[in-house]
């Protein structure tokens, strides 16, 4: 069972995609914008390399540089985003949006696959990847 649509936790993570917008704008020169199919990834990235995709998640018992944890946990309802792997990214931020852990497309659609309860639900399915596969991201 996935966790239900709590529009308080969307509007409060939705921000950090604006966040992420200017990050790798300032700081790449990419351009970047979020996908206007609502349905879709959040963001569309496009560089000198082409156009690629990005997913933005905020890990809020993650503070401070240090990831708390062995590995990083997506929803499985995510793996749909990763049907073209090479196309696509996965991002963690901390809470405080100071570092983020950056998850290539290829290491995410191969992940294994686990169930665990949360606050929210039992029994859900996550994408679980091991952390050392992860890129460190300074933010800020």
């Amino acid at each position: 069972m996935s966790k239900p649509f709590d529009r308080e936790l969307y509007d409060r993570d939705d921000a950090a995609k604006e966040f992420v917008i200017t990050y790798f704008t300032e700081r790449y020169g990419f351009l970047v914008y979020v996908n206007p199919d609502q349905y879709g990834i959040d963001l569309i990235v496009e560089n000198e390399r082409g156009t690629f995709e990005l997913e933005v998640e905020v890990k809020h018992n993650w503070r401070g540089k240090r990831f708390p944890f062995q590995t990083v946990h997506f929803a499985a309802r995510k793996l749909k985003f990763a049907q073209h792997p090479d196309n696509v990214h996965f991002i963690m931020l901390n809470h405080d949006w100071t570092y983020a852990l950056l998850i290539d497309g290829p290491t995410f659609a191969t992940s294994p696959i686990i169930k665990k309860d949360t606050i929210y639900t039992r029994n859900e399915r996550f994408v679980e990847v091991s952390v050392d596969k992860a890129m460190l991201l300074k933010l800020v």
